[in-house]
């Protein structure tokens, strides 16, 4: 029978959202720990035997304890073997760190906190081949990985048992721009022969990015809440299947509430606008950013912006959840629109007249200069 993991990351339970508003951020805060429940659910309807979260579980360690015991209650209904947490650089462990002992507090005794540099045997929980490798974080920032110790011992890891390894850390190639934490090479990894599968955390977005894979032996399941307008997701954990000969199968699991999208798109006809308008009506779970350019009809834009209320802003606003807008639409300039808001014979009105014949980015661009003189 396989070993059925259901691997997690970066649920960073505490995170605060203060930037989107109170009721805004409090939604997503809720989101962020109830999105155990559907994980365990997962976990459970797949008959896991690991529940395997490598790190930030907690997004700080100054989480309050009453979070701590809501975190601990919500996963205590995993049904499988075993439930491990490793510390990542969020809720790092070290000597200065009370989070983790508020932890222990809470914990059944299925639960495995990984916070030492040494194998993990599961044979008491039920799980005879399986041993562990822990790398975890002891403080928030660190280039150097701390995989060191596990390069020590690699003669020594049985080649008969299944051996995971449990690390945080940036992964080269697949982390965001100047993000070198606990930095790891995929070929650093795989030299470690020893170690069947890699089960990583740090990185928001999955990793392999597929659907499915029997290929990967490494493994990052992003966030499984959306948690910012970079997140390209909706949620994610991977499902994994180790069979006895270790052949590997990963399936990717969708799994938060909110999405986030943002942005550009460029506006020149009414026909465009109410097709965008359209494209935002089955999404009250989504915080937008949207920036608008381009022109319209005079006519079109009296009608949808300087109106009685912003017809687009209003009904965005009721198809999504949350909603960030800048409209940089403007009307379309036309001989009546300089004719009603210029004199004639005034500079601006010869000027716009003079360029009436020229492309409509120029004449757009003097009439938006003009207005923001006057302005």
């Amino acid at each position: 029978m396989a070993l059925k993991i259901l691997h997690t990351a970066d649920l960073h339970l505490g995170m605060k959202f203060k930037y989107y508003g109170s009721n805004t951020a409090s939604a997503l805060f809720r989101a962020r720990l109830e999105v155990i429940d559907s994980l365990i659910e997962k976990a459970n309807k797949n008959q896991c035997n690991i529940l395997a979260i490598t790190g930030d579980l907690f997004d700080r360690v100054s989480v309050k304890k009453s979070l701590v015991r809501q975190a601990i209650t919500r996963l205590s209904s995993f049904n499988g073997e075993v439930v491990l947490i490793l510390p990542g650089n969020h809720d790092y462990i070290n000597e200065s760190s009370n989070l983790w002992s508020s932890v222990r507090d809470e914990l059944p005794e299925e639960f495995l906190i990984l916070d030492k540099e040494e194998p993990v045997y599961l044979q008491e929980l039920g799980l005879n081949r399986v041993v562990v490798y822990p790398a975890p974080c002891p403080e928030r920032t660190n280039s150097d990985n701390q995989l060191s110790w596990i390069k020590e011992k690699s003669d020594l890891i049985d080649r008969d048992m299944i051996n995971l390894g449990l690390a945080h850390g940036s992964l080269e190639g697949e982390a965001p721009e100047g993000d070198n934490y606990y930095h790891m090479k995929k070929d650093e990894l795989n030299g470690l022969g020893g170690i069947d599968v890699w089960l990583l955390g740090h990185i928001h977005q999955p990793y392999p990015q597929k659907e499915e894979t029997t290929a990967s032996r490494i493994f990052m399941p992003g966030t499984p809440e959306p948690d910012g307008m970079n997140c390209r997701h909706s949620g994610s954990a991977w499902l994994i299947e180790i069979e006895k000969d270790k052949s590997v199968y990963a399936r990717a699991l969708k799994t938060g509430e909110f999405k986030f999208r943002e942005e550009s798109r460029k506006i020149n006809s009414e026909a465009e606008l109410e097709s965008l308008l359209g494209e935002y009506k089955d999404n009250q779970n989504t915080l937008l950013r949207l920036k608008l350019e381009g022109t319209l009809p005079e006519e079109v834009y009296r009608t949808y912006i300087e109106g009685a209320e912003n017809q687009i802003y209003e009904t965005l606003k009721s198809q999504v959840f949350y909603l960030e807008l800048e409209n940089e639409l403007r009307p379309q300039i036309s001989k009546e629109l300089i004719e009603r808001e210029f004199k004639k014979n005034s500079i601006p009105y010869l000027l716009l007249e003079r360029l009436e014949n020229e492309d409509d980015l120029t004449l757009q661009l003097a009439y938006d200069l003009i207005r923001e003189v006057q302005e």
